[in-house]
């Protein structure tokens, strides 16, 4: 391949360089938030250009407002040299979906010749995410199960996985699952900030299930969480299924014939869950030599009294 230097050329130098200007004003793209947005330009080619100028468009209409419609200028450039304009103005309009990526097209021109570049950058905030639940039941004792026939509270924890904080969440639970009936659809969540985990303890959903829902039976949800109060609004729609009278991964096991239970951090979320933290016994204690065999017992005898 041969490389050549074309005698015009003028480009974007880097990335160009975009805050928000109100909302949240964290330095990222949120809905209903005029921005900013700076381009610095540099001549690439072989001679001087002259009455630099640019203009901002978008492909985006249906979500971004362009406010500069004027040119900015760039003035003249010699070869190698680069000069940063003035900021462009945009709005991103409220309805504007968090995670849509929108389009932004340059327009250059010189006294001689003009250049078109798009630019691609993706709209941030909060992103609430379906985490975990526990169930809430009539038996007794308790199993923290949805069996046949019972009415149980419903208790999700939900993440903030997002660039912002998310005001004021609401939920609301449904079903068209026909072993179903959601007695209490609605639950609360509170201000869930970046990166924190809320559950509705406070405000839980009840559901009754129906006594002729087979066990090992999994029945679909729909859950749907929103904001309320914030700078624009924000909602999503995630489609979980919960198990009838049947164990998962995340339950506690037992009890056993003499009446423990266990449970591992990785169980959902119990009074009894333990927080994970690693405690290293190389070097201390006792070494038991344990064969390479995939059956091996071996009887010792414990310091302390245990049952």
């Amino acid at each position: 391949m041969e490389v050549i230097q074309l005698t015009e050329l003028i480009e974007p130098q880097g990335d160009p360089v975009i805050v928000d200007i109100d909302g949240n004003t964290d330095g990222l793209i949120n809905p209903n938030e005029n921005c900013n947005i700076t381009f610095t330009l540099k001549n690439w080619g072989t001679i001087a250009s002259n009455n630099i100028e640019a203009t901002l468009s978008t492909e985006s209409n249906d979500y971004v407002e362009i406010v500069t419609t004027d040119p900015v200028d760039f003035g003249n450039l010699t070869p190698g040299n680069s000069n940063t304009g003035d900021p462009f103005q945009f709005f991103i309009k409220p309805e504007c979906p968090v995670g849509e990526v929108i389009t932004l097209n340059l327009h250059v021109s010189s006294s001689t010749s003009s250049w078109d570049y798009d630019f691609e950058t993706e709209v941030m905030g909060c992103r609430l995410m379906y985490n975990n639940f526990v169930v809430f039941d009539e038996s007794t004792p308790m199993n923290f199960k949805m069996d046949p026939g019972e009415m149980v509270r419903l208790v999700f924890s939900i993440e903030n996985e997002g660039e912002d904080n998310a005001p004021d969440v609401m939920s609301e639970l449904s079903s068209n699952d026909p072993y179903i009936t959601i007695e209490d659809a609605v639950g609360t969540y509170g201000t869930t900030n970046m990166g924190s985990v809320t559950k509705n303890f406070e405000d839980y959903y009840i559901v009754s299930i129906d006594a002729s829902c087979p066990t090992n039976y999994m029945a679909g949800f729909t859950l749907k969480l929103y904001t309320e109060n914030g700078n624009y609004p924000y909602q999503v729609l995630h489609d979980i299924e919960l198990p009838v009278g049947l164990p998962i991964p995340t339950d506690y096991s037992g009890p056993d014939a003499y009446g423990y239970y266990a449970y591992s951090s990785d169980d959902s979320f119990y009074e009894e869950t333990p927080i994970y933290s690693w405690y290293e016994i190389e070097g201390i204690g006792t070494q038991l030599n344990i064969p390479f065999v995939s059956d091996y017992t071996e009887t010792v005898n414990l310091p302390f009294t245990f049952k």
